[in-house]
Parts: C-alpha cells; structure tokens; sequence
C-alpha cells in the first residue's frame, strides 16, 4: 500500500473519535506538469507514491569580523535533491526515461531549461482523502532514475526511484490563492515575481493519473 504510517498522538487532525495510539496511514502523489507527449489539455501526470523525501534546504553562510565579534549573514540558499519511488503498473517509467532524455544527448548536448525544466507538486492525504501538505517544486526534472523488477514471481511490476533536482520549493497552505501549475518552468529569482497564465486548475476527483 503506498504512503507511511505516524503514530497519531490523541488524534488530534488525524481523524474524528481516532484512538489515543491509533498507527494511520498518510499516501502521497506527485503531479508533474507537461508529462505527457502529445496532448494539450489537462496535461498533468500524477504518480500515486510509496515513498518520498519533502523538500528542504540549507544556508551558506558569510562571515564578517568585526573588532571583537564575528558576524554571520546568509549567502545562498541551496534545496537539497528529493527522492520519489513507486510501483510501476501504469508505465510511468517509459514516460521517465525520455523526459531525462531531453536533459542532454550526445550530439546537441545539454538543453534548453525550458526544454526539460518543468513544476512539479508533491502532496500527502490523510486516511479520509483530507489533503494535508502540498510542495510545489520549481523548475524540477529527473536528475537520476534507478528501477528493477520486484521479487514478486511472474510480475512485470518494477520499482522505480526518481531523484528531482530543483531549483526552489514552497509550501502550498489550503487557503493559498495558486492551486494551480502556474507556469514557472526556467524562471529564475530575477523574474518568478511576474505574472503569468495559469492551465485548469486539478481536482483531487480527476487527478488519479495511474
């Protein structure tokens, strides 16, 4: 079953009348803008995730000393590369390897970043369906693909590890004006303040992608 189980303390935001020890299971999915070749409309892939690191970062620091004390700025921010696995049964894998194909190739070399660049969202669902965290990564794309057939006898099902490289991440809240892919593949820090066209919203009713 993908998602991870919590130890729930009291129930509280778990569910309603949940025991004081109750173990629940949270799933999760990442939804990946202009995944499929093709098609132009509601183009948003959605992989239904077993496991998945969240998005964090850390800060270079700066130091300039003083007379008698050394002072600390922050210099650069740097978000760490986030892992996604999954049970291939839909054949996102295919779909995979040849968006890591347009990253580089032997006789064009490396692509433009609005060739292979694109938003992606990771978001965990309580028991009940209830949303409880959305990311929105921006500019991401598969750095590595790992995958191998599982140990099952007579499955052609193969476990599939995606490493996202990113530019930046931020968390969505419920209430946040922007649930929608805002079309922010190889924007930089210079311009990701302008606005731009967004595509239909998605529905957790229509985005069982698999």
């Amino acid at each position: 079953m993908p998602g991870f189980i919590v130890n729930g303390q009291g129930g509280v935001g778990i569910a309603n009348g949940a025991p004081d020890n109750a173990e629940y299971y949270y799933t999760y999915t990442w939804e990946i803008e202009n995944f499929y070749e093709f098609q132009s409309y509601s183009n948003i892939g959605v992989i239904h995730c077993k496991t998945m690191t969240l998005p964090t970062f850390n800060v270079a620091q700066e130091t300039v000393m003083g007379a008698s004390l050394e002072y600390k700025f922050a210099k650069s921010v740097n978000w760490a590369d986030v892992k996604v696995a999954w049970y291939d049964t839909s054949g996102f894998l295919d779909t995979m390897k040849k968006w890591r194909k347009t990253v580089w190739s032997p006789k064009q070399g490396f692509a433009a970043v609005n060739t292979y660049k694109r938003e992606s969202r990771f978001r965990t669902f309580l028991p009940d369906g209830e949303e409880a965290q959305t990311f929105r990564l921006i500019n991401s794309w598969p750095s590595v693909i790992k995958y191998g057939d599982l140990t099952y006898t007579n499955s052609d099902v193969k476990m599939v590890e995606v490493t996202l490289t990113y530019d930046w991440a931020e968390e969505i809240t419920t209430n946040s004006p922007d649930e929608t892919f805002a079309g922010n593949v190889g924007q930089t820090a210079e311009n990701v303040d302008k606005p731009s066209p967004a595509p239909q919203p998605i529905s957790k009713e229509n985005s069982g992608g698999e």
